[in-house]
Parts: C-alpha cells; sequence; structure tokens
C-alpha cells in the first residue's frame, strides 16, 4: 500500500485498503484508512477485535476522520457502503 501511494503520489487522506481475510491485515493495520467487508472471514474478524482498542470505528470529527469501517453489507457493496460512510460517496 505505502509503494503505490509514494509511486503516485497518493496522501492518507484519499488512500482507502478494504479487506475481508487475513492477508488483508497488513494493508488494514498501516495508517490509511480502511474497509472490513460484512463477507470477512474468521482470521480477519478476530484480528479487528484483537485490534479494537487502537483502531477508531466511530467516527469523532473532534479527534480523527473514521479509520476502519465494519461494513454490514458483502463483496463490492460492502466497500461502497464503507467508501459512502467514509464521505467519498456522491
Amino acid at each position: 500500500m505505502e509503494y503505490v501511494q509514494r509511486k503516485y503520489g497518493f496522501t492518507d487522506d484519499v488512500t482507502i485498503a478494504a479487506g475481508d481475510s487475513g492477508n488483508d491485515v497488513l494493508m488494514l493495520a498501516g495508517t490509511t484508512r480502511g474497509i472490513v467487508v460484512g463477507n470477512a472471514m474468521a482470521d480477519l474478524r478476530a484480528w479487528l477485535e484483537s485490534e479494537l482498542p487502537t483502531i477508531q470505528l466511530v467516527a469523532d470529527a473532534e479527534r480523527a476522520p473514521l479509520r476502519v469501517y465494519v461494513a454490514s453489507a458483502s463483496e463490492a457493496r460492502g466497500v461502497l457502503e464503507g467508501l459512502n460512510a467514509m464521505g467519498f460517496g456522491k
């Protein structure tokens, strides 16, 4: 993720990682915002639960924008749900 950001000049505020399994943890654990889709596998959900104290799951304008959104929809619809929740819709 960081390589792509550097190569194309994307900053954290316009970069979002989306994942559904344990192999996506490295992307979601970084500094960018992330979306965990509704059909995420148990290994990713376990990681997310273990990281809850350090991940902001609720938007709080006083502190920071939403860090990781956990979608109720699966697959691409979950990504769209997360993008909308983070203000990237429309």
